[in-house]
């Protein structure tokens, strides 16, 4: 079973990238509208190529999942009895 913080937010980039460039999506954008003399559809594929890279990055810098240990406790010296191991 895959866990952590990282692998969770992989599977959820991979899903929202499979999902943006499906063909349904992209029919979305498949039309004759230029932008900057640019066609809809090449601006959008690079857009959310940009995007997912960026996503990418951010999750790689996302911290790991810690796991928290508690110390055991240690009497003072003073509440110690003679007979108590060190620590």
């Amino acid at each position: 079973m895959i866990t952590g913080l990282k692998n969770g937010l992989a599977i959820a980039i991979f899903l929202l990238g499979s999902t943006l460039f499906c063909y349904p999506i992209l029919s979305v954008f498949n039309s004759t509208f230029l932008i900057l003399g640019i066609p809809l559809l090449f601006v959008y594929i690079f857009a959310v190529w940009s995007g997912l890279i960026m996503l990418i990055y951010l999750a790689s810098k996302a911290p790991k999942e810690r796991v928290v240990t508690k110390k055991p406790e240690t009497k003072p010296p003073e509440e110690r009895l003679p007979f108590d191991s060190v620590g």
